[in-house]
């Protein structure tokens, strides 16, 4: 299905991929209907590509064609930022992590603030990780020139 539903894009062969890793995963609803979901390789002002596969066939170089997409084909898109739950729960481990700072410096209290630790770093990293998980953003282009270049505009590859 998911290939298939690339069928209704632009299609490239001869399109080069670039060598880093795409930072979005996308979702795409065509004007029509149709839904291509893939990784965010590369957008301009008028246009975006998508590859319609995974991260890891990404990595392992999978021969898919580009999906081009140009701002009069696309209704809605909705990204999510890869391994965004390991950066919030690394970032959840970290705000875990205070009461053992101020354990360091707590001198006679350091015991409650080792104690409130047990609960703060697990409990940080999993909160973290949840609100990493479930954060993406959605735009409405309507087929308009002028909202896609605003989406164009706040999405830096």
């Amino acid at each position: 299905m998911l290939l298939g539903t690339a069928c209704f894009a632009q299609s490239d062969s001869s399109y080069s991929w670039p060598a880093r890793s795409p930072k979005y995963k996308i979702k795409l609803e065509t004007a029509e209907g149709n839904k291509i979901t893939g990784l965010l390789v590369d957008k301009n002002d008028s246009s975006l590509v998508i590859y319609p596969g995974t991260a890891n066939s990404y990595k392992k170089k999978k021969d898919y064609k580009a999906a081009i997409f140009t701002n009069e084909q696309i209704e809605n898109i909705k990204l999510h930022k890869r391994k965004a739950a390991n950066h919030g729960a690394l970032i959840g481990l970290g705000v875990g992590m205070l009461p053992v700072v101020a354990a360091l410096f707590g001198g006679k209290n350091a015991q409650s603030f080792v104690m409130a630790s047990v609960i703060t770093v697990p409990l940080g990293t999993i909160v973290g990780g949840i609100i990493g998980a479930t954060s993406s953003k959605s735009f409405h282009i309507g087929k308009q020139r002028v909202t896609y270049k605003k989406f164009s505009d706040t999405v830096k590859l």
